[in-house]
């Protein structure tokens, strides 16, 4: 493909289109847990997370609902429509930098640490130093840094690379060009 026949989408449209899409799994999330218990609604909303980006980014619309709203689409490096199995590569290689944080937050559902909580906000001056929340805690603060700082390493190369390329991009051999241009 002649690097000069595209326009690869940057750091902050391809930002704004991911921002699009998290109003939809707001809604997701919302109803995931509404209408489950909570890890099964967990469970349920990764799984509809998978299947929202894999089939819609491998389909003829070739990206996210934001993606199709902002006018760009993901391709393969030849310029061509990304097939399912490249589509579930890239979506394992996005979220690579929240499997610490996921992880984590399945431990939320850990029975012993639901008890403490409950007895937390019956008393909370008497389970300040429980070592079952003290230790959620420091283990969910170290995800969310991992989370930040590994994300800003994962995606940031997308604001300096000639083809716009996170590390993403880069694994699944896929990049995101803006088919409208906004004027």
């Amino acid at each position: 493909m002649n690097n000069t026949d595209v326009t690869y989408a940057g750091f902050w449209i391809r930002g704004l289109a991911g921002s699009i899409d998290c109003i939809f799994f707001i809604i997701l999330a919302v109803l995931c847990f509404l209408f489950s218990n909570n890890l099964l609604g967990y469970y349920i909303y990764n799984f509809i997370g998978l299947l929202y980006y894999v089939v819609l980014e491998s389909s003829k619309y070739q990206g996210s609902l934001g993606k199709i709203i902002i006018g760009l689409k993901v391709i393969n490096l030849g310029g061509a429509k990304i097939s399912f199995s490249k589509a579930v590569i890239r979506y394992i290689a996005f979220m690579l930098p929240a499997i610490p944080f996921a992880w984590v937050s399945t431990l939320s559902y850990n029975p012993e640490l639901i008890a403490a909580s409950q007895s937390y906000y019956q008393n909370p001056q008497a389970q300040m130093n429980s070592p079952v929340l003290v230790s959620y805690g420091i283990k969910y603060m170290a995800s969310l840094l991992f989370l930040v700082i590994f994300s800003f390493i994962w995606y940031l190369p997308i604001a300096f690379t000639k083809q716009k390329t996170g590390l993403h991009d880069l694994l699944s051999k896929t990049r995101v060009i803006r088919v409208k241009v906004f004027k």
